[in-house]
């Protein structure tokens, strides 16, 4: 089976990855609007 031409299976690894990245991407957010003075630490752990 050729995965490269099957769309079901692109389609799959796309909505993954973005569901993925968007959830780091909140997790940030969150993370930067209720940032504590506890210098960089707090934002990146």
């Amino acid at each position: 089976m050729n995965y490269t031409s099957d769309p079901t299976f692109l389609m799959m690894v796309f909505l993954l990855s973005s569901l993925f990245g968007l959830s780091l991407l909140g997790e940030g957010v969150s993370k930067i609007m209720n940032y504590d003075p506890r210098g960089w630490v707090g934002v990146i752990a």
